[in-house]
């Protein structure tokens, strides 16, 4: 996601300069991480780039490099006048396999979408989006929010952008939490700020069975696994984190017939996984793990510490620059 990075609101200056800094490893690979394909009213945590966009992006990656699947990424040999890129999504929203995988095909690009199974067909969206739809909703409610229990905040949401910030601030309070108790925070703060009429809540919704089966099928696609509740696993015991990963991957092979081989953290930064994850990773049977943040692309040394771009939503101006910045060309 794209607040795996510390949650945080990204400025348009720093969504086009300050994300776009080249990683130290091969130079030669890239991995880039999209989430969704659409044009929501609001998008607190910076998630979707517009279908339009999504074109142009495609357009200027080619123009720099070959784009591959991800099996061609982590196992071959890259001559020094190369560069070469692979596409994934996280999480599996609904709009992967209605817009961005149609897309991808005609243009005969291959792509990996890591799939979280805990919420299969809720069209309300994961827990960041149910609670971004609570507050933007929430215009009636006093200026100063006092919260609820296990998130005792006093907070601001008079304007939209107050109501941005709070967002993101009990965010980044939410996805540190054991998933049980972040679900039953969720909740309440729902029951609280949708009490009575408080206009329409736009839905964000996730893929169901029937959804990914369907993405499954697509020729230049593959699935991967990414946690059955979205967990930041470093928050859980080792144990813990085993069952969150190995209840996904038997979910997806039992939906799809094909066991997931690629696993992604998470959130994806330094402190959303740890050395247990790693292990959980490699006893789940999984060959690889993705993180969202600065590393060695080395897959041979580091399978389950393979880095990847979150890609911010720009224009094509300002995505091309961004992409010289990370190119360091």
């Amino acid at each position: 996601m794209a607040f795996c990075a510390g949650m945080r609101f990204f400025s348009p200056r720093e969504l086009a300069w300050g994300l776009g800094r080249r990683w130290r490893g091969d130079g030669r690979k890239f991995i880039f991480l999209y989430h969704r394909i659409a044009s929501p009213e609001d998008d607190p945590f910076a998630l979707a780039v517009p279908e339009n966009w999504f074109h142009d992006h495609l357009e200027i990656l080619r123009s720099h490099c070959r784009l591959v699947s991800l099996d061609e990424i982590l196992s071959a040999r890259v001559a020094k006048s190369s560069v070469v890129a692979s596409i994934t999504f996280d999480d599996g929203y609904a709009d992967n396999l209605r817009t961005a995988a149609p897309i991808l095909r005609l243009a005969g690009i291959p792509v990996t979408f890591f799939i979280c199974t805990g919420c299969l067909g809720d069209v309300r969206g994961f827990w960041w989006d149910r609670l971004a739809s609570a507050i933007s909703a929430a215009d009636g409610l006093p200026p100063q929010f006092e919260g609820v229990r296990g998130v005792p905040l006093a907070v601001d949401l008079s304007s939209r952008e107050s109501r941005r910030k709070a967002t993101l601030d009990i965010a980044l309070r939410l996805q540190r939490m054991h998933p049980l108790e972040r679900d039953r925070v969720v909740a309440d703060l729902e029951n609280v700020l949708l009490s009575g009429d408080r206009g329409n809540l736009e839905p964000c919704p996730v893929l169901d069975e029937a959804g990914v089966r369907e993405l499954d099928s697509q020729p230049l696609a593959l699935l991967a696994a990414h946690t059955e509740n979205h967990a930041m696993l470093s928050m859980l015991s080792r144990d813990e984190q085993l069952a969150e990963i190995s209840r996904n991957v038997r979910k997806l092979e039992d939906i799809t017939g094909t066991r997931p081989r690629f696993l992604a953290y998470p959130y994806g930064n330094e402190q959303a996984y740890n050395p247990d994850s790693r292990h959980a990773a490699r006893d789940a049977g999984l060959e690889a793990a993705f993180v969202n943040h600065p590393a060695p692309f080395d897959p041979r040394s580091e399978p389950y510490r393979v880095p990847r771009y979150y890609v911010p939503p720009l224009p094509a101006d300002q995505f091309r620059r961004w992409l010289h910045g990370i190119f360091g060309r």
